[in-house]
């Protein structure tokens, strides 16, 4: 059906021997966003991506963001070199 509207053709099903035909102007298509997703649409393509945050996402939030200050810091560090005898 989704196909057939696309290409601006009428669809046709039996419903209890009864034929019915929709044309591509019988048809309203409309999408909604659910919460915590975000979808964009590009031509054919859809993409649909889950924004909910989990325990795991968080967690993992919070330790790249200690290996980035703790890199910050190395690179604001003059290099001490140890001379061990």
């Amino acid at each position: 059906m989704v196909a057939a509207h696309n290409r601006g053709e009428s669809y046709k099903f039996d419903i209890d021997g009864t034929e019915i035909s929709l044309a591509a102007e019988d048809v309203l298509v409309s999408t909604e966003e659910n919460a915590g997703f975000v979808t964009v649409t590009e031509h054919d393509l859809s993409v649909v991506l889950d924004t909910n945050l989990t325990p795991e996402l968080i967690e993992e939030g919070f330790v790249r963001e200690i290996v980035s200050k703790v890199q910050t810091m190395r690179k604001g560090c003059a290099p001490v070199f140890l001379f061990l005898a």
